[in-house]
């Protein structure tokens, strides 16, 4: 959950995943590092066409 900063599983199948990203900080921060670089980045290029698509 970006609001809390850790992951939080929905169902059991998601546990495992979650309580390895919650105790490897690493993991966690290259995930923000690549939407602050990538992702972000991008929206505001594509954000008028996608929007026009609508």
């Amino acid at each position: 959950d970006s609001d809390r900063g850790f992951y939080i599983p929905i169902t059991e199948y998601g546990r495992l995943d979650a309580d390895y990203w919650n105790n490897n900080p690493d993991v966690l921060e290259r995930a923000r590092a690549e939407v602050e670089r990538v992702c972000k980045h991008n929206y505001q290029i594509f954000e008028p066409t996608a929007i026009e698509r609508k």
